[in-house]
């Protein structure tokens, strides 16, 4: 009973909230969304049964019991305890839980989050979980409605089911980790990028909603920032090189490229400055720091991608083609051992088959046209390429791998089902129209002369 109320009230909190934003969506639009969100609150209590009642620990119970010590100071006295969960949300020190300060920055900030939500339930961990997931829900609707304008009709339904219903997406989404955390800034940092680029939306609005989502990005998972930044920056100098050309043939624009790369490079360096783990000085000895903790770490899921650890950033891109297959496209079938990684080996196989279907119905030539024309797509392709070689690089477990890449899977679907045409050619028929408008007219019969 303890579990079962708040869990109620926060169900239909999200479903009052789902009420208020499938306005503006058309019927069939509607349909996909509700059965997004029904996914997601499904996943969510899943996540709760398998990680506490069958496994008996993982991260999320870690978070939610670190953080129920604060919510209990919470409960006895607010005021007294409340800046410690603030502190705790913003990696500062806190007056009574110094043995919470020792922890990563991004684990302090995942405790405070822990904190709020054991608050707000009443220490309930499903209510918990799906007030996450339905957080997490909203951000990847935030991402639709951003590019639903920007794509045609056609492919709204696709877009729908790529950025919401991919298994891994969903259930890595639905928990208290610091990737449905992630999600949730993405999507609103996404929202803002795309507000951003739109001349007619309000600019002060678009910065604002861009940078909340930096900042939870930035608190749980810095390293999406770079790939973030760069792509946007992309996309920027794309936009702006297609509107001044007319929509043709994309020229370089000298000032509109060092504009771009200025801003993309200028995060980034602010990103190595706030955090320094992740400045571009130690991002090779970080990668190769986590190869080795991998490779001495052995297990049924485990992988590497070479028998030793490179430690100059050449060694480290010699492995860069294995890391993008093994972001883009592992486990194979053939390397599932559990359930779990049945399931991703299933998924990642349906992806693997529409990047082959897209690439034989379009052909390699028109497919990087499409693209070209395309800024949100040159900002996918970019975010997921640069995510996915960093994922790929510093990886060396299957089951993290599903569950670290998800940041980059809705723009990964985005990109592939934009490149799959709605329907096949039918050559045959292309073939024999062009085998009749080929054959030579048949010469008229010159008239009889007697």
């Amino acid at each position: 009973m303890l579990e079962l109320i708040p869990s109620f009230v926060t169900i239909l909190f999200g479903v009052g909230a789902l009420g208020l934003a499938l306005r503006g969506y058309v019927r069939r639009e509607q349909g996909l969304i509700i059965g997004a969100f029904a996914l997601h609150l499904f996943a969510a209590l899943a996540q709760v049964f398998i990680t506490r009642d069958y496994y008996g620990y993982g991260d999320m119970l870690t978070f939610f019991r670190h953080g129920g010590v604060v919510a209990d100071g919470m409960r006895e006295d607010f005021w007294a305890f409340a800046p410690d969960a603030v502190a705790l949300l913003f990696q500062q020190q806190t007056a009574h839980f110094g043995w919470l300060d020792e922890s990563s920055p991004a684990t302090a900030t995942m405790y405070g989050i822990g904190s709020w939500l054991n608050y707000l339930t009443q220490g309930s961990l499903y209510a918990a979980c799906l007030l996450v997931a339905i957080g997490s829900f909203f951000g990847k609707l935030a991402m639709f409605r951003a590019f639903r304008p920007l794509f045609p009709e056609r492919l709204h339904r696709r877009l729908i089911v790529g950025m919401m219903w991919m298994p891994s997406t969903v259930f890595w989404s639905s928990g208290i980790l610091k990737e449905s955390i992630a999600m949730i800034g993405l999507g609103a940092a996404t929202y803002g990028l795309v507000r951003l680029t739109d001349p007619s939306k309000s600019r002060l609005n678009a910065i604002i909603v861009l940078g909340v989502g930096a900042v939870i990005m930035g608190l749980v998972k810095t390293y999406i920032l770079g790939p973030f930044a760069i792509a946007a920056g992309a996309w920027y100098y794309w936009q702006r090189g297609l509107r001044l050309s007319g929509g043709k043939a994309l020229t370089l624009r000298p000032f509109h490229f060092v504009v771009a790369m200025a801003l993309a490079m200028g995060v980034v360096i602010g990103i190595g400055q706030i955090f320094p783990r992740y400045a571009l000085d130690n991002l090779v000895d970080e990668a190769s720091r986590l190869q080795e903790v991998g490779q001495r770490v052995t297990g049924d899921s485990s992988y590497a991608l070479s028998d030793s650890a490179p430690t100059s950033a050449a060694g480290q891109l010699a492995m860069a083609p294995l890391a993008l297959l093994t972001a883009l496209a592992r486990p194979f079938i053939f390397e599932a051992n559990n359930i779990m990684a049945l399931v991703s080996a299933l998924e990642m196989s349906f992806v693997l088959g529409l990047l082959l279907l897209a690439l034989y119905r379009r052909g390699g030539r028109e497919s990087w046209q499409v693209i070209m024309r395309s800024p949100p797509l040159i900002f996918a392709l970019i975010f997921v390429l640069l995510f996915a070689l960093g994922v790929g690089l510093t990886t060396t477990n299957m089951g993290t791998l599903s569950r670290y890449r998800i940041p980059m899977m809705p723009f990964y679907m985005m990109l592939l089902f934009a490149l799959l045409p709605a329907r096949a050619p039918r050559r045959p028929v292309r073939l024999r129209r062009q085998r009749l408008n080929a054959r030579p007219e048949s010469p008229r019969q010159a008239p009889h002369r007697s």
